[in-house]
C-alpha cells in the first residue's frame, strides 16, 4: 500500500470520527452531530404533526356532521313543501 493511499484512508477515518458521535463499546452505531443538533426540530415537528392530525380528524367529523345535517334539513324542507306546496 502506498503512502498516499494510507494517508487518504487515515484522513477519511479521522474526518468521519470528528463528524460523528461514537457510542460506547458494544454498540456498532455512530450518530452524526448534525442529527444531534436537529433533535429539537424533530421533537417540534412530531408535536406539530400530531396537532395537525388531530385537527384533520376534527374537521372531518365536523364536515360529516354538517353534511348529514344539511341533507336532513333538505329532506325536511321537501316534506314541508309537499304538505303545503
Amino acid at each position: 500500500m502506498s503512502h498516499n493511499v494510507y494517508y487518504v484512508k487515515l484522513r477519511t477515518r479521522i474526518r468521519r470520527y470528528y463528524t460523528s458521535l461514537l457510542l460506547p463499546a458494544g454498540y456498532r452505531v455512530t450518530i452524526d452531530y448534525a442529527e444531534v443538533e436537529r433533535l429539537a426540530d424533530y421533537r417540534r415537528l412530531f408535536h406539530l404533526r400530531t396537532m395537525q392530525t388531530d385537527l384533520i380528524e376534527r374537521l372531518m367529523i365536523e364536515r360529516d356532521f354538517y353534511r348529514d345535517n344539511c341533507h336532513r334539513q333538505a329532506r325536511f324542507g321537501l316534506m314541508v313543501n309537499g304538505l303545503f306546496g
